[in-house]
């Protein structure tokens, strides 16, 4: 009877420790997924206040009401974006961390009225294109712990 509490306990023990593990394995994909998915929304927010720019500048009616829906667009899309950057730090690793913060960073210059907003946007889409792919090869180890797949110039050689 001693013996069968003692192997129950030892299963119960075993099972907690998996179910930790799973949760912590659920946790970071999440992190992950949703930081991925916030920042390729503020990529396409960022790329249409850069194109209205682009088209015809802020000068007509038309162009600063499409401005305003942008930035509106924009302020919700970045709300989401530093979520899961100050998330970030519970469930990845410490370089993608850091491109994320020094990415969010960016966001504290943004300044829609200055003459350099347009460049400063771009920057900001560079550290996101930047940040998704050190979000990609980072979850595939990570989570998978598969890595980065080879250049596809090896395997033609």
């Amino acid at each position: 009877r001693e013996h069968q509490l003692r192997l129950e306990t030892a299963k119960a023990e075993i099972a907690a420790k998996y179910k930790s593990q799973d949760n912590r394995w659920e946790f970071r994909k999440d992190v992950y997924v949703n930081l991925i998915e916030a920042t390729s929304d503020m990529i396409g927010r960022d790329l249409e206040i850069v194109e209205t720019f682009r088209s015809d500048g802020p000068q007509t009616d038309k162009s600063r009401q499409m401005l305003e829906k942008a930035f509106a667009a924009h302020g919700l899309a970045a709300q989401t974006f530093v979520t899961y950057c100050n998330l970030a730090p519970l469930a990845m690793a410490y370089d993608v961390n850091a491109l994320a913060q020094k990415v969010k960073a960016l966001f504290t210059k943004l300044d829609f009225n200055s003459p350099e907003c347009k460049s400063q946007l771009n920057e900001i889409v560079d550290g996101l294109k930047e940040l998704i792919q050190a979000l990609q090869a980072a979850g595939r180890k990570d989570l998978w712990d598969t890595p980065e797949p080879k250049a596809k110039a090896e395997a033609a050689t």
